[in-house]
């Protein structure tokens, strides 16, 4: 019956979530020093993966000095 189980089980799913605790784990002992740096590396890592919703296009200036020297 167990074999039966393991057949049935995703092993990608299950070592994601074993990677997760063990990290949940880690950070619950580790010293609150090595918690902030970590916090702080995992802040600029998604502020760096953010992508603007629409593509930022090129405008061309409200405001031309050359037409304003040549008046």
């Amino acid at each position: 019956m167990f074999l039966h189980r393991l057949t049935k089980l995703d092993l990608d799913d299950l070592l994601r979530r074993a990677m997760e605790l063990a990290v949940s784990i880690m950070s619950m002992l580790a010293p609150e020093r090595d918690r902030l740096a970590w916090r702080i590396a995992e802040a600029k890592r998604v502020q760096k993966t953010i992508t603007p919703a629409e593509p930022i296009e090129e405008k061309s200036p409200s405001y031309d000095l050359t037409r304003r020297i040549r008046s």
